[in-house]
């Protein structure tokens, strides 16, 4: 891998054997190249402790709250286990309650849990009795580290006064594991018994001023406690959770509480407080040390509070509850009152939009995007949100995108507004507190330059509004000259092209600048009559518009393309197909160009023309016809003459008719060990050429004949003199190729190359010869 590439993560799973500290340390090596710092090639997870597994079940028991109870009244106990030790407890668990004199029990609710005695026909139990509950947990269902059993609910009667002390102890028969802590296995619960006529009724008169209220407006609560004896009461505590409120502020304006009022009347010691719990609440909590038997709406105490309810609409119950930890309260029944009332749901959204660039030139997207809010005033939600933007005339109008819901315009992409066009986007419910965009895009049209542009929006919700002048809001962007950089290339297809083939110009207009150009008109004009190499077939230009179109078939014609805008770094492409007509070179130019009155704004008009050039050539069937040696049978060192014949062929090749062949060429390369003896000749014996020039000199190895236009029809013989200078075998063939080439269109290149072949035969010297030892002949 390349440098600060990852090279992935290796999970290695494991299973804790021991206990104790166990660290875990990973180094990581590489045979190549050369690590410069082998510091960080290691390290660990830091340790881990492994723990002992252990189950350690705790007894839980609660009861009445406070802890007073008077004889003959009802009160329900709960037992349960929890397990506090670090692994799954699957076995036999049983709870045994020692139930107290002074107790009795009228019913179970066991939840699972088997109970002794049953419950039916052993009720009522009374105590000094054991109640026994059993439940069976296995090792697919295990009671897990840290969770509970569901509890066991005694429904008892408090049968006696004085102190009642209840006590339950927790355990196992069978476990999976042993208990380590039985020290928390056993729990006790103690209450203090009183007599009806040691008791005091407290009960407790909530009512709410306001039947139906909107939201954020103020609503008076009026708490009365009551003590309808037979014994004064004491440290009586009186509490009422003061939830979903506009905030969790307390003041007369705009604050969640408002006020708290106490009117103490024959109690004594009566005081209120009201502390935060939350962002929308509070819990009053008012002492009374002492209250006497009193008169209700006579001299009761009465405590008033007024606060403003904020969130959604819908009914509301707010409840009080009063409770005296010292004396008993022999009906737990009316301790607590309710007030119920309506909220009628409010909120108030608001709308700001911002826009960027500012200021923009002409030509150059705007954004606009626009935020319609439901600030955090502890109202309600804002149903059906919709925010309605009106567009200024003349930009063109791109995009609308809502961060949720959705936009509808009868404008699309790419078309130009008049006054009064209008976005409109649904956007849901906005929480309190909430907000959602709409982000429009539009290109401000040149006729804007040197203004400046307004964009106004709404916003509404059919949710009832507490404030309707923050709904509007606008923002004014100042529009600056455009500018924009046409550029126009130019390629085409085919090129050489034969006469009666095609080739596409495909021609790319090119806006370089940073602003959109308009109007803007391509010109491609054809070769001319006097230079009708090419002739118009058809051209394609998707999104333009042509006024002007030449002819099918015709020369020297012009199209014209108007695109109505095209957008910075963009580009539009035109086609236009030409057919060969005659040899030559066609010079095809196009150019692009704007109105007059919008051209000053091009910041460079050096690349808005472009020509390019086609060769058309001519079809033809250029031919070696033969190459012939004579004598076909030398020995070495003797004279040959190659005779070599070129024809251009006549005819027609799919449909197409033959004609001169342009820059013919004939070239041959001698074996190894063949030479010219001179330089070849060339002979028209048919036709006509405009070059017969050929190259090549005694004791050269190769050679090339230019025949310049070589005429349909026309036939040339090419003699070369050549001699064999050296062979390897005794005889020995020598094969040579001659080959031609032309500029225009070869229809038959199969046809290019013939050969010919000469045996050479190796020199000998035969006879006698003889010593004339006289030396008289």
């Amino acid at each position: 891998p390349g440098a600060n590439v990852s090279l992935g993560t290796i999970v290695i799973n494991t299973t804790a054997t021991d206990a104790g500290s166990a660290t875990n340390e990973a180094t990581i090596t590489s045979t190549g190249p050369l690590d410069p710092d082998l510091a960080n090639n290691t390290d660990s997870d830091g340790g881990a402790v492994i723990e002992v597994p252990n189950v350690d079940l705790e007894a839980r028991k609660s009861g009445p709250s406070p802890a007073l109870v008077v004889v003959g009244n009802s009160y329900d106990f709960a037992i349960s286990v929890a397990n506090r030790g670090n692994t799954a407890f699957f076995g036999t668990v049983v709870m045994t309650d020692s139930l107290p004199a002074g107790l009795e029990v009228t019913g179970y609710t066991q939840n699972g849990w088997t109970c002794l005695p049953a419950a039916s026909p052993a009720l009522p139990v009374v105590g000094a009795e054991t109640i026994t509950c059993t439940r069976i947990y296995t090792e697919v269902s295990p009671l897990g580290a840290g969770q509970a059993t569901p509890p066991v609910i005694l429904q008892t009667t408090a049968t006696a006064e004085g102190v009642i002390v209840n006590s339950l102890t927790v355990t196992t028969p069978f476990t999976n594991l042993e208990d380590l802590n039985p020290a928390n296995n056993t729990v006790t619960y103690g209450v203090t018994g009183s007599t009806g006529d040691n008791s005091a009724d407290i009960a407790t008169i909530k009512t709410a001023d306001l039947a139906t209220l909107p939201v954020g407006e103020v609503q008076t609560f009026t708490i009365e406690v009551t003590n309808t004896g037979p014994q004064p009461s004491t440290a009586i505590t009186l509490t009422d959770n003061l939830v979903r409120l506009i905030n969790n502020a307390e003041g007369p304006d705009g604050a969640g509480l408002v006020s708290i009022a106490v009117a103490a009347n024959a109690a004594s010691g009566v005081a209120c407080t009201a502390p935060v719990t939350g962002g929308t609440s509070r819990r009053l909590e008012c002492t009374i040390d002492t209250l006497p038997i009193c008169t209700p709406g006579v001299d009761c105490p009465v405590i008033t509070i007024a606060v403003r309810p904020g969130g959604e609409g819908g009914e509301r119950t707010n409840t009080a509850r009063a409770i005296s930890s010292a004396v008993a309260d022999r009906d737990l029944d009316n301790n607590a009152d309710s007030a119920t009332f309506d909220v009628e749901a409010r909120a108030d959204v608001t709308v700001t939009k911002a826009d960027s660039p500012d200021p923009v030139a002409a030509g150059q997207n705007l954004t606009y995007v626009i935020t319609a809010q439901n600030p955090a005033s502890g109202l309600s939600s804002a149903e059906d949100v919709t925010i309605v933007d009106t567009l200024p005339a003349d930009v063109t109008f791109l995009s609308a995108t809502p961060s949720t819901g959705s936009c509808s315009t009868l404008l699309v992409a790419g078309q130009t507004t008049v006054a009064g066009d209008q976005v409109s986007c649904t956007l849901g419910t906005l929480s309190n507190g909430g907000q959602q965009t709409v982000t429009i895009v539009v290109r401000p049209n040149f006729l804007t330059r040197s203004t400046s542009l307004t964009n106004s929006v709404t916003v509404s919700t059919t949710t009832v509004e507490t404030d309707t002048n923050n709904n509007e809001a606008s923002a004014t962007t100042e529009v600056r000259r455009p500018a924009f950089d046409l550029l126009i290339n130019k390629d085409d297809s085919v090129d050489p092209l034969a006469i009666g083939d095609d080739t596409v110009y495909t021609i790319t207009v090119t806006n370089l600048g940073p602003s959109a150009a308009e109007t803007v008109t391509m010109t491609d004009v054809m070769p001319g009559l006097a230079l009708s190499e090419l002739s118009y077939q058809s051209h394609s230009a998707p999104g333009a518009s042509c006024g002007t179109v030449p002819a099918v078939g015709s020369f020297g014609g012009t199209l014209e393309c108007t695109y109505p805008v095209i957008p910075s770094g963009q580009s539009r492409i035109i086609t236009v197909t030409a057919r060969g007509t005659t040899k030559g070179v066609g010079i095809n130019s196009a150019s692009v160009s704007v109105p007059l009155a919008l051209r000053a704004f091009e910041t460079n008009i050096n690349n808005n023309a472009v020509t390019e050039d086609t060769t058309v050539r001519t079809r033809a069937d250029v031919e070696v016809v033969s190459k012939t040696a004579t004598p076909a049978t030398v020995n070495l060192r003797e004279a040959i003459d190659y005779v070599i014949v070129v024809r251009n062929n006549t005819g027609v090749v799919n449909g197409n008719s033959l004609a001169e062949a342009d820059e013919v060429f004939v070239s041959d390369t001698l074996p190894s060990g063949m030479v010219l003896n001179g330089t070849p000749s060339l002979a028209v014996t048919n036709g006509s050429t405009t070059l017969a020039t050929c190259s090549g000199a005694a004791g050269e190895g190769s050679f090339e004949c230019s025949l310049g236009t070589f005429s349909s029809g026309g036939v040339v013989e090419i003699t070369v003199p050549v001699i064999v200078t050296e062979i390897t075998t005794r005889p020995q063939n020598f094969n040579n190729t001659a080959s031609v080439r032309t500029s225009s269109l070869d229809v038959v290149p199969l046809n290019n190359q013939n050969s010919g072949s000469v045996a050479v035969n190796g020199s000998t010297v035969s006879g006698r010869v003889f010593r004339d030892f006289a030396d008289d002949g």
